[in-house]
């Protein structure tokens, strides 16, 4: 980079940059904007190339990157699998016709997706 663009570059664009980015990544980032800063210099000028050096630096603020390895995502599916079940139970027992009528549709769909399937496969394998 040259010392005019050095000196036209916001250098507490960088700090912010420096400041929230992880240490593996910073090397890499910070190379592509500054590349995209000298294209933009080029292209539009250097006022207009601040402000898309400041809006490409902000971009990098996602939750992703500010947030990583802060707070633990894991979830337990077993909780939400037995209210599944719960109210699933509690459906059958209230109407069981509907039940059944859901059920055979279910059944009916399933068949008839497997004989399809079963006669497009067998469609399938002649030349």
């Amino acid at each position: 980079m040259s010392r005019a663009n050095k000196a036209n570059l916001n250098s507490w664009s960088l700090r912010l940059l420096r400041w929230f980015c992880p240490p593996l990544l910073l090397e890499e980032i910070e190379g592509d904007l500054i590349q995209k800063f000298e294209r933009d210099v080029k292209l539009y000028g250097g006022k207009k190339a601040k402000r898309r050096f400041f809006w490409n630096v902000i971009e990098y603020f996602r939750p992703g990157i500010i947030l990583r390895n802060q707070l633990p995502f894991y979830t337990n599916p077993s909780p939400i699998l037995k209210n599944y079940l719960i109210t699933s139970l509690r459906q059958i027992r209230k109407s069981k016709v509907n039940f059944i009528f859901k059920l055979g549709g279910l059944s009916l769909a399933l068949f008839s997706f497997l004989a399809i399937s079963i006669n497009v496969s067998y469609q399938w394998s002649f030349d």
